[in-house]
């Protein structure tokens, strides 16, 4: 395919040629559930449940897993929700928790500290029911009293047998001497510092690929997409959830090989600067901002 695909910007549904392979890089998604009432959390939940059996299937196909190939790739696929009140569906949270690990999936959630110190037992049910296999905890400014159960908190789902990561400012980190537990220090955990995203004006930093940024990513509505930067931009829209698999646009060629660009080169916009109006979107690399201005 011509290298000039890698600069163009177009929608990625628009490119129909046939399938290839991109399974390896999208073998996880993220259920992106911020802002949704319950009612809609909860239908998103249930339709996710449906989603993950072909979604499953078109992987195994596609890395060849009936045929002996690509068995390696069958690790470090993970299914995972983020949102607020995630367990006034706690039911059909549980339900696609134990679909995605009947499946092979790893099923994590991410949960700030004060929901996390309020719903402690519900976490440690999914835990127990081999619902949950890892909780990433975002530090919030607690009280001081919440804050002195959250070293406690989360040595309890460490024991539980839990992965867990911490994301959150590092000074705070230390002002709850979580650095200084003994359970933290000998657990398998990650911790995550938190730090400006946006560089201050001027030309883009080097950019990265972004290998380590792709996997598909679901909002409300159920609509599909490449990476967190390009959620809600009509033109990286992949499918949605809510329609058959196979119509999802990692089955057309053209997207594919425009995906793997991005994976290995970044989408090239290392000159480009990143009009006002799109550092509203806070938490999104600069890098991020500039693709989906070039993009829109």
């Amino acid at each position: 395919m011509s290298e000039l695909v890698y600069d163009v910007p177009f929608s990625l549904r628009s490119a129909a040629v046939s399938k290839d392979h991109c399974a390896s890089t999208f073998k996880s998604a993220t259920l992106v559930t911020d802002g949704l009432n319950t009612p809609t959390r909860r239908q998103l939940f249930t339709q996710a449940s449906k989603w993950i059996e072909d979604y499953n299937l078109w992987f195994l196909d596609r890395v060849g897993i009936h045929k002996g190939q690509g068995l390696h790739l069958l690790y470090d696929r993970e299914i995972s929700v983020s949102g607020e009140n995630l367990f006034e569906c706690g039911n059909e949270l549980e339900s696609l928790g134990l679909i995605s690990r009947g499946f092979g999936y790893a099923f994590s959630i991410t949960l700030n500290t004060d929901y996390l110190l309020a719903h402690l037992e519900e976490v440690r049910h999914l835990a127990d029911e081999h619902a949950l296999t890892s909780v990433a905890v975002c530090l919030t400014e607690s009280d001081a009293i919440a804050s002195a159960y959250m070293r406690e908190a989360i040595e309890s789902l460490i024991k539980t047998g839990l992965n867990v990561g911490v994301i959150g400012d590092v000074a705070q980190m230390r002002a709850w001497d979580l650095f200084q537990s003994n359970t933290l220090s000998a657990a398998n955990m990650t911790w995550y510092p938190l730090r400006d995203l946006r560089p201050s004006g001027g030309k883009l930093k080097p950019v990265e690929p972004c290998q380590s940024r792709l996997r598909l990513y679901i909002n409300g509505d159920g609509q599909v997409f490449p990476c967190f930067g390009l959620m809600g931009l009509e033109e990286g829209l992949l499918g949605s959830i809510y329609e058959p698999f196979a119509s999802l646009a990692i089955h057309e060629q053209a997207v594919v090989d425009l995906l793997h660009n991005w994976e290995r080169k970044g989408p090239g916009l290392e000159s480009m600067t990143v009009p006002a109006e799109f550092h509203k979107l806070a938490g999104v690399p600069e890098i991020c901002l500039a693709h989906r201005a070039v993009l829109s």
